[in-house]
């Protein structure tokens, strides 16, 4: 007697030793986007903490950061600088290459003193042909700040205080020097006769063969310090002075603040006449 014959539905599949173990979609694409958020967060406090980004006022080393949400941001100098302004012409032109910086209401302020650390940073944007960003230069503060480049040596500039690049770029370039005890003195007011030796020393001006005749077209030349005569005499006879030295009475004012529309007018003379980065 033959065994029996045992029959299997013809739809009927094996039943494999292992089956694949389902998997939900979109778990993976999940978690990737998760991540992607939690490294730009990361990334975001890191450059907000060294002053790239300014999402959080007051978070971080820089108290003045260079960019703003992520951006240059010209300057839209319009609520206190009308077209007829003595030097509207210059504070545009410095404006648009960021070298000088309006509040964020659109006022310039051109009668307000500018510091010896805003003069700074206006010239090392001005004339320094390789500045240190301010970014690796925090970064080199954060881990080792008490490496005299990040200050310029002084006793009186951290090297988490907001101009500490400029001032240490434009005082080793040989654009500025110190008071004694190794003072800055970033916050005090630049005189206009120390803003024209800056400048003298920024375009590398000799000032050995400068004619003192040319101080004469100011007529208080007299008041300008010994110091600063050389060096005001080159600046003039480069063509960046103060005032309208046509003028039959000039004033030079030598140990008056400089105004930030002085300022503006100085550098955008020198640039214009092809000295530093000019236009």
């Amino acid at each position: 007697m033959s065994p029996p014959v045992h029959s299997h539905p013809v739809n009927e599949m094996p039943t494999p030793a292992h089956e694949p173990i389902p998997r939900k979609r979109g778990s993976g694409l999940g978690a990737s986007i998760a991540l992607l958020l939690l490294l730009i967060v990361a990334m975001g406090t890191v450059l907000e903490y060294f002053g790239v980004i300014n999402l959080i006022a007051g978070f971080g080393r820089r108290g003045r950061p260079y960019i703003y949400l992520g951006a240059w941001q010209p300057a839209e100098l319009t609520a206190d600088v009308p077209e007829d302004f003595w030097a509207s012409d210059s504070i545009e032109a410095l404006a648009e290459r960021g070298i000088i910086r309006g509040f964020p209401n659109g006022e310039f302020r051109p009668s307000q003193p500018v510091t010896r650390a805003e003069f700074a940073t206006m010239l090392d944007t001005a004339f320094n042909s390789s500045p240190t960003p301010e970014f690796i230069r925090s970064v080199w503060a954060f881990f080792n700040p008490d490496v005299e480049q990040l200050t310029g040596g002084f006793s009186d500039v951290s090297s988490d205080y907001w101009a500490a690049s400029p001032i240490a770029d434009t005082t080793q370039a040989g654009f500025f020097n110190g008071f004694p005890n190794d003072e800055f003195r970033p916050e005090q007011p630049i005189s206009k006769a120390a803003a024209l030796v800056a400048i003298a020393n920024a375009l590398d001006l000799d000032p050995a063969t400068a004619m003192r005749d040319s101080l004469w077209y100011y007529q208080d030349a007299a008041e300008i310090p010994e110091y600063a005569k050389e060096g005001i005499a080159a600046a003039i006879e480069a063509g960046v002075y103060l005032g309208d030295l046509s003028a039959e009475s000039t004033q030079l004012q030598p140990s008056q603040p400089l105004t930030r529309a002085e300022a503006a007018v100085l550098i955008h003379r020198a640039l214009e006449q092809g000295l530093g980065n000019s236009f």
